[in-house]
Formats: C-alpha cells, sequence, structure tokens
C-alpha cells in the first residue's frame, strides 16, 4: 500500500506519504492564517478539529467500505481489519501509521453561518459513518477580527470553544503577524525540558554531543523549517546547548544553587509577602540589615512576566510603579483579590484579567500594565557586568572609581602577581626608595650605585648607573626604546604605546612585568633591612 498512498490520499493530507513533507501543511496554513488581526479584510474562521480517540473509535464497516472502493483484496482488508498488518518496529504500541493527522484537522471557508454550517453537516455525517467525533472540549473556531460580530451564531452552531492566535499545529505556532521572541518560548521550553530530563553530568563529553546533534538540535531544526527564527531565540539556544555540552546542564552558577536558608526564609520569613515590602523591623539582626539594602538593588533587578505563576501579584515588583501594595494599600479590597494572590490570578491566556476596579483610590492599578511574554518567570540582573555574580553586587554598592591610564599595564595573564605588584606601586611612587620620610634615616646613598644622590623613582629607574645597566640589556634582547627620562611620562607614554590585545603590546607589558621593575626594585629592596621596606 505505501507505494500508491500519495494517490489515494488527499494531497492537503502530508502525514506519512512519501515524497510529502509535515513542513508543508504547516507553512501552508500559516499563510491562510495571515491577516487576521486585520478588521478592513473579508470575515473569515477556521476550524481545529480534535478527533476522539481516532484509533479506538473508528467503523470498521466503514474502513472495509472505503478499502473495498479503491479495489484492494479481500485478503488485503483482512489483514487490516483484523490486526494482521505489521507495523514497523517500535510503531505498533502508538499506532504511528493509523493515527498520523488523523485527529488534528484544519478547516477552512468564509466566517458566514452557511458555510459553518456545511462543515458543522459535514462533521456529523463523516462521524455516523466512520464513528469518528469530533472533541467539542478540545475543538476550537477561531475567527479574523472582521468575523467579530458573528462571533456568538457561529460558536452556537458548531459546538466548539473559541480560539485565538497564535495557535499550536503540529507542534509550531500559528500566527497572523511576525514571529516574535515570545512565540519562539515553546522550543525553549522543550530544550530545557529534554536536558532537565537527563544526567549531564554523568554524560561523557561525546555522549552531551550526540543528544545535542540527533535530539536538541533537531528541535531547532523543526522549527526553522518553518520559521526563520529571531537572532536572539537562535542565541539562546546556542547558549543552552553550550552549557549542556561543557556543564552538563543549562543552569550555572547562583541559578543552580539550592539553598535551605532560602527555603526557609520563604516558608517561615516572607510568608505571603516579598523580599520588597517586608518590615525592616523583625528578624535577626543581619536579616534586617540584609534587608536595608533592598533599595539599592531595585534599580538592578528587573522581573519578565511569563505565566505569573510565582510572582506575587501585590507585594513583588513587576510593575513599573514597585510593589502594588506599597502604591495601593486598599487594593486587595477593592478588587476582592487576596494579598497572597499570584500574579497568575489576573493573566489567561497571555492576556490580562482585572476585575472592575469602581474605587478611584484603585483605579489607577490597571494602568500601564507591562507585557506578558509567557513561559516561565525570570528575575533578570540588569545591573553592572551584565550578569550576576557576587562581584557584580559589590561593585553596586562600591562602585569603582575613575578609570587612570595605567589601568591596561596591569592587566593580562603573562604577568605574576608578585611583579604586577610592584609594578602597581611603583606607578603609585610607592616603592621604598630613600626619598621616603621614614627612610630618610637611612641616608641619601643609592645603595645600587652608591652615589650620594636622594634616592628617588626617577634617580631608581633612569639616572643610577645600574639602572641604566639594567635598560640596555634589556634594549639588545628585544630593542625596546622609550623616549623618556621622566617616571611620569614613561608611565604615560607606555600606556598609549602598548595599549590593545595585539600580540606585540600583550608582550611589552609584560616585559615591564617581568625584567625591568621587579630586577631593579628587587635588587634595591634587597639592600634595604626588611623592617624597614614594604616591597622586600
Amino acid at each position: 500500500m505505501r507505494g500508491i498512498l500519495d494517490m489515494l490520499i488527499s494531497p492537503s493530507q502530508n502525514a506519512f506519504v512519501p515524497g510529502r513533507a509535515i513542513g508543508d501543511n504547516i507553512l501552508l496554513a500559516q499563510e491562510l492564517f495571515s491577516g487576521y488581526n486585520q478588521k478592513h479584510l473579508p470575515p473569515r474562521c477556521a476550524l481545529k478539529v480534535d478527533l476522539r480517540k481516532a484509533y479506538d473509535t473508528v467503523e470498521w464497516d466503514f474502513l472495509r467500505a472505503v478499502l473495498m472502493l479503491f479495489g484492494f483484496p479481500e485478503q488485503f482488508i483482512q489483514w487490516i481489519v483484523n490486526g494482521g498488518f505489521s507495523f514497523h518496529w517500535r510503531c505498533d504500541r502508538i499506532q504511528l501509521f493509523q493515527l498520523g493527522f488523523a485527529d488534528d484537522l484544519l478547516l477552512f471557508s468564509k466566517a458566514d453561518p452557511n458555510s459553518v454550517s456545511l462543515f458543522k453537516e459535514g462533521l456529523t455525517t463523516f462521524a455516523e459513518l466512520s464513528g469518528l467525533q469530533a472533541n467539542l472540549h478540545k475543538s476550537h473556531l477561531i475567527l479574523s477580527s472582521s468575523a467579530a460580530p458573528l462571533r456568538a451564531t457561529l460558536l452556537t452552531i458548531l459546538g466548539f470553544q473559541e480560539g485565538h492566535l497564535p495557535l499550536r499545529y503540529l507542534g509550531l505556532p500559528l500566527l497572523a503577524s511576525r514571529l516574535s521572541v515570545a512565540d519562539c518560548h515553546p522550543i525553549i521550553q522543550k530544550i530545557e525540558a529534554r536536558i532537565r530530563g537527563w544526567d549531564g553530568i554523568l554524560l561523557s563529553f561525546a555522549g552531551r554531543v550526540q543528544l545535542i546533534k540527533s535530539v536538541l538540535s533537531a528541535l531547532q531544526v523543526y522549527w526553522a523549517m518553518a520559521f526563520i527564527l529571531p537572532k536572539h531565540v537562535i542565541k539562546d539556544i546556542e547558549k543552552r546547548l553550550r552549557n549542556f555540552l561543557w556543564k552538563g546542564s543549562i543552569e550555572t552558577g547562583y541559578a543552580k544553587r539550592s539553598s535551605i536558608w532560602v527555603n526557609w526564609i520563604s516558608h517561615y520569613r516572607l510568608r505571603n509577602c516579598s523580599v520588597w515590602t517586608i518590615s525592616t523591623r523583625s528578624g535577626t539582626w543581619g536579616w534586617r540589615k540584609l534587608i536595608r539594602l533592598r533599595d539599592s538593588l531595585r534599580p538592578c533587578i528587573t522581573y519578565r512576566i511569563g505565566d505569573g505563576a510565582s510572582f506575587s501579584l501585590w507585594h513583588d515588583p513587576w510593575h513599573d510603579r514597585g510593589p502594588l501594595i506599597s502604591q495601593f494599600p486598599l487594593g486587595p479590597r477593592h478588587t476582592s483579590l487576596p494579598a497572597s494572590a499570584p500574579l497568575s490570578l489576573v493573566i489567561f491566556e497571555g492576556n490580562w484579567t482585572w476585575p472592575p476596579v469602581t474605587h478611584m483610590e484603585s483605579v489607577d492599578i490597571t494602568h500601564d500594565l507591562p507585557t506578558i511574554h509567557g513561559g516561565p518567570d525570570r528575575i533578570r540582573w540588569t545591573g553592572p557586568r551584565g550578569a550576576f555574580s557576587a562581584a557584580a553586587a559589590y561593585t553596586v554598592f562600591c562602585p569603582p572609581g575613575p578609570k587612570v591610564g595605567w589601568s591596561s599595564l596591569l592587566r593580562g595573564t603573562f604577568k605574576i602577581p608578585r611583579q604586577r605588584f610592584i609594578l602597581w606601586l611603583a606607578i603609585l611612587g610607592r616603592l621604598s626608595t630613600m626619598d621616603k620620610p621614614w627612610l630618610q634615616h637611612l641616608g641619601t646613598t643609592c645603595v645600587l650605585c652608591q652615589e650620594d644622590m636622594q634616592e628617588s623613582h626617577e634617580h631608581l629607574f633612569f639616572l643610577c648607573p645600574y639602572a641604566t645597566m639594567c635598560l640596555r640589556v634589556i634594549r639588545r634582547m628585544v630593542t625596546l626604546h622609550w623616549p623618556y627620562n621622566n617616571w611620569t611620562m614613561v608611565i604615560r607614554w607606555t600606556s598609549v604605546r602598548w595599549r590593545g590585545k595585539h600580540v606585540v603590546s600583550a608582550a611589552y607589558r609584560a616585559l615591564l612585568c617581568f625584567c625591568g621593575l621587579p630586577s631593579m626594585a628587587g635588587a634595591q629592596s634587597s639592600d634595604i633591612p626588611a623592617h624597614h621596606t614594604d616591597c622586600r
């Protein structure tokens, strides 16, 4: 039968027919749904019909009659009816060949009572003959914006539920407009669910690569077959695949950690409140001090609304105004929404569903509501460094000072910490030279050249014969040259000349740490008693 399926099955049925692609149905449906959100176009409607347990309720007499009309031999018909037909390996349990798209149909017509009535009669006749009935609880009528006046009439004729776009069909969303990042959240959820179902830490790198190539990438390819995915979604998927490959999970750092202290605080300290609205007068000294820091952290945290299940309606700052309970203390009473209500209580199918608010004190609650993105709720760090870390939080409370031009001389992977520290002291002029007041009692003689001159940074690195000899050796080795004999000018010149990531600049910066300063400063400090110097 496989060889003649394309002649038996209508061109609109693309499931499991050689030479036909499942993506054709998705792309065509996408085209037909185009413009459903525009009111100036002709009224249209679509029926998404879900057949109730198609394989279990099929009428075998109907199937036998259809096969006989097609001219199949009696023996072949008996094989199918009596179960003698052999399914492919691992297909028999789910009846893969029989189900196909049989329980997931899309029907299109003009949105008028006559057309919809014909659809209803056709479904009724088909159910009487085949035993395949539409599941009224899972079947939907999708209307274009221009067909809104006929909504009640058409729903009464069909008895279906009302559906809205985006509509899921064969695992993908059907849209009336362009694909947004929020529409792509199901693929992110699927990838996360697959990864969480695997114990990636116990898998080898080769095993993780195989799962990425055979399972996770296939999910992205299936979507890409019908849509051009937004760049942000592609990067989001790549980030999760990358984390799974290298770390065995999709979460890293603080997001992955579980804390018994956090669990206890949530259940006993916060209860039906949140960290943003709880009083600072109760709790231990450490807890009160921690709560007082929240105002500094609040500008660095953004609440991204998904389904609203994990956010508090009144106590979390998901609104631009901040926690609503702070702006509208009587809001729970005026809206009949309890103070402990989750945000999901006023969200239905991705839309806001606030109850009517008649009290003037609370009427502004429903103004300027943020966008609902779908999927799980997320709290994002928008503070310094881009991603949350202990260092990022520290930067909030202790902002870095003004950037200096010589900071590039201390950065890089080639430098030994001790040498980098000596260079830092030299740049700041804090090396223990004899011109320091606390060392002047040791005399004015340079410990390197033994000349009776007051030792300073300029003398140590430029005027001292020992320093001159060291620099001469370095110049011969690397053809190094700097045009100044003034320490401040040298630092300024090297900061500009050796800036950037080029390998030559990095090598010169490392050389400054390796050879020049430590050799002279180290020799100088070794001749000074240990209890008189801080840079030995």
